[in-house]
């Protein structure tokens, strides 16, 4: 019974990863509000209104041979240039944002994610 408790537990809280995700997405004010697990940070400022919970990130496949850390399910990889390579929650349409973010493409040809009008 105690096993099924903690997978349900478990189940109940997800990934991790969405509109109040504390590794991708989840709005922060400090480093204490995201995942420690994952080393997620809380980034602010005009692309982060109210606080974003992040962690870096290689892509998928790295030519240098350098140990990868990918991003969890949906959340999406992308070079932010400013900040590098960061997970940020992924997107098809504003409605799948927190209120304040759109659903923006940074990158040509790079995935869709949540960001807020400072981009």
């Amino acid at each position: 019974a105690a096993a099924g408790l903690v997978l349900g537990a478990l189940t109940a809280c997800g990934n991790g990863v969405g509109t109040d995700g504390a590794v991708v997405g989840g709005s922060c004010a400090g480093v204490a509000d995201c995942s420690q697990v994952e080393r997620s940070r809380c980034e602010t400022g005009s692309l982060f209104p109210e606080g974003y919970c992040l962690h870096f990130c290689r892509p998928a496949v790295d030519d240098a041979g350098d140990e990868q850390t990918p991003c969890r399910d949906g959340a999406a990889c992308v070079d932010l240039t400013i900040e590098g390579r960061v997970c940020l929650d992924e997107c098809d349409a504003d409605g799948d944002c927190r209120d304040g973010y759109t659903c923006q493409t940074p990158t040509e040809g790079g995935p869709s994610v949540c960001l807020g009008p400072g981009l």
